[in-house]
C-alpha cells in the first residue's frame, strides 16, 4: 500500500511539475531538442552536458530568464573543452543580452560576447502572437584553464545598465601526461636465493635454496598516457581514458646495483588503482648445467662444484600486478 501511494506522489508531482512549467519554456525546450537531433550533439550522462562529436565543445542550452533547459553546467571540465551558450528567448523580448566569460589560458583572457536585439515588442492592444523562439548563439570560446566564471546579463533597454541573470563558477581540471606510482607485481623471472648444496641419499647431491618460484616485487613505476589525463574526471570506460605505458624498476635498485626493467601497459580499474603486466627483464643468480625450467630443487640431482658453476646474467619474463598512483600510495603511510 505504501508503495503505491508513493508512487501515485512521484506521478503526481511530475504531472503538476510538468504543468508548472510555461508553454514559453516548454516551446523553447523544444527548439533545443530540435538543434540537438540537427547536429547531432551527445549527451553524456555521467557529466550531465551534450558535446559535439570529437570537437570537444560543450553546449549550454538556456531560456530567456536563465534557466537552463536540457542539462546542467559542467560540475568539471577539462583543459580541452571549449564552451557555446544558446540562448531560446520569445521574438517579443526586446532585451540585449551580454554574455561574459572570464579565465585564464596562460595569459589572462577576459571576453566579452553581445548580440543584437531580438524583434520589438507588439503595440498595445494588439492581439498577441503565437509563441515565437528565437536562438541566439554566442561565440565559441576557450579553452581555458584552472576556473571559469560564466555570467550572463540582461539589458531592457539602450538606457539601461545590464543585470545579471545568472552566474556559475565551472572547475577546470588539469591535464598531466605522466605519473608516478608503485607496484606490487609477480613475475616469471625465477632468481633462487641463498643456494646450498646437500646430499641427495647415499651417494647423489641436489640443490636447496629459497625464491624458486616465481616471486613478487615491490616496484617504483613511472606511467605515461598517451591521450592525457585529468584528475577531477571520472574516467570512461573506453581504452584511452584508462590506457598507460609503464616503465619501473624494483624498490631499492639504483644505477650501482640495477638488477630489473619492468616495460608494460597499465589499465585502470579505478581513479589511482590500475592493472599492469608487460616484459620483465632482470639480472638473476644462474648455475652452469642448471635449468630453472626443469631442475627441481631438492629433489633433481647435482654434479660438480656449486660455487664454480655460478654466473649472473639478465633474461626476459613476464610480469602482471596492481599499481598504485603515488598520491594515494603516500596517504597509506601518513
Amino acid at each position: 500500500m505504501k508503495t503505491t501511494l508513493l508512487s501515485i506522489a512521484i506521478i503526481l508531482g511530475s504531472y503538476f511539475q510538468s504543468h508548472a512549467q510555461s508553454a514559453e519554456f516548454q516551446a523553447a525546450q523544444i527548439a533545443a531538442n530540435a538543434y540537438v537531433s540537427s547536429h547531432g550533439l551527445e549527451y553524456q550522462p555521467k557529466r550531465n552536458v551534450f558535446t559535439g562529436h570529437n570537437d570537444n565543445v560543450i553546449h549550454i542550452f538556456m531560456f530567456e530568464d536563465g534557466n537552463l533547459l536540457l542539462a546542467g553546467y559542467p560540475t568539471v571540465a577539462t583543459e580541452k573543452s571549449k564552451f557555446q551558450l544558446h540562448l531560446f528567448v520569445q521574438n517579443t523580448n526586446a532585451s540585449t543580452f551580454l554574455l561574459e566569460y572570464t579565465g585564464s589560458y596562460s595569459p589572462i583572457l577576459n571576453i566579452q560576447n553581445g548580440n543584437s536585439s531580438p524583434a520589438p515588442m507588439p503595440a498595445a492592444g494588439a492581439v498577441p502572437p503565437p509563441i515565437v523562439i528565437s536562438q541566439l548563439d554566442f561565440a565559441i570560446l576557450g579553452p581555458f584553464t584552472n576556473t571559469l566564471v560564466f555570467t550572463l546579463k540582461e539589458r531592457a533597454s539602450p538606457g539601461d545598465s545590464y543585470n545579471t541573470l545568472v552566474s556559475t563558477t565551472i572547475q577546470i581540471s588539469k591535464t598531466f601526461y605522466a605519473s608516478i606510482g608503485s607496484g606490487i607485481v609477480y613475475t616469471s623471472l625465477k632468481d633462487p636465493s641463498n643456494i646450498r648444496k646437500i646430499p641427495l641419499g647415499a651417494t647423489d647431491s641436489t640443490l636447496v635454496a629459497d625464491n624458486t618460484k616465481g616471486r613478487s616485487l615491490l616496484t617504483l613505476m613511472a606511467t605515461f598516457y598517451p591521450w592525457g589525463r585529468n584528475n577531477l574526471m571520472m574516467p570512461e570506460w573506453n581504452l584511452k581514458d584508462r590506457f598507460g605505458i609503464v616503465v619501473g624498476t624494483t624498490i631499492g635498485s639504483d644505477t650501482s646495483s640495477f638488477k630489473n626493467l619492468l616495460l608494460g601497459a597499465q589499465y585502470d580499474f579505478s581513479i589511482g588503482g590500475s592493472f599492469i603486466a608487460g616484459l620483465h627483464y632482470g639480472q638473476r643468480q644462474k648455475i652452469i648445467g642448471v635449468d630453472y625450467k626443469d631442475f627441481k630443487f631438492g629433489e633433481s640431482k647435482f654434479e660438480g662444484d656449486l660455487e664454480s658453476k655460478k654466473y649472473t646474467q639478465g633474461d626476459l619474463g613476464l610480469f602482471f600486478g596492481v599499481a598504485i598512483d603515488s598520491r594515494i600510495f603516500s596517504q597509506i603511510f601518513k
